[in-house]
């Protein structure tokens, strides 16, 4: 299934109350450092990627978007599980 062989990291979530997350794919796992079951049912803010130089104005711009259901292209730097700060994200939240 070309949703599970992508080098591309993607999260599907349910736009319902909170957005929880519904699937990750394996791009998502290896970059991040979580399993599957980690993220399931947690909010598509990813929340869990924030760290300590994670913009506030970042996250704002994401709850914003996923508030009022509009697009919004943020770049944003995220941690992985163990904590390392390997990657600036640019997150385009389409609703």
């Amino acid at each position: 299934m070309a949703l599970k062989t992508s080098d591309r990291a993607f999260v599907v979530a349910n736009a319902q109350h909170d957005c929880p997350i519904i699937f990750v794919n394996e791009g998502f796992c290896r970059m991040s450092g979580f399993s599957r079951a980690d993220v399931m049912q947690r909010t598509c803010t990813c929340d869990f990627l924030y760290g300590p130089m994670t913009s506030s104005q970042a996250i704002q711009q994401v709850q914003n978007a996923l508030a009022t259901a509009q697009e919004v292209l943020v770049e944003a730097l995220y941690y992985k599980k163990d904590g390392e700060c390997s990657c600036v994200c640019s997150q385009n939240f389409r609703i």
